[in-house]
């Protein structure tokens, strides 16, 4: 299964999308693609759709966060007014307004150095 995340994510710029799984038993996301379990989401027989689109839209959405994980911190815009900032491993921040937007564009395309994640100065003190 690590492999196949590696080979999903080195693939991924195309955004999250859905894995559907034959088992209950899955990882919540691999690569940048939520997974469901296909079965939980079929339609009952009276309905036109295969599929139960309000379903597979909740848990695209729950998983979501955690398939951008494996990314590259990044603003999503959703709107002329509003987007979301994804940082791996970090909760979505929601953005509102152009300027705040461009801000945050502007930050995360710029070239990175490390950042200690200890919470530590390079003193060892907080």
């Amino acid at each position: 299964a690590q492999r196949l995340d590696l080979m999903l994510r080195a693939r991924g710029t195309a955004g999250v999308g859905i894995v559907f799984a034959a088992s209950e038993e899955m990882p919540s996301h691999l690569g940048p693609n939520v997974v469901m379990p296909l079965l939980s989401h079929l339609a009952s027989a009276d309905e036109e759709m295969l599929f139960a689109r309000d379903g597979i839209e909740l848990a695209y959405r729950d998983g979501l966060s955690l398939a951008r994980g494996g990314v590259s911190p990044r603003v999503v815009r959703t709107g002329k007014q509003s987007g979301t900032l994804f940082i791996p491993g970090r909760e979505p921040l929601h953005l509102a307004g152009n300027d705040q937007l461009t801000i945050f564009e502007r930050w995360w395309s710029q070239p990175r150095k490390a950042v200690p994640t200890s919470g530590k100065g390079a003193d060892g003190r907080l």
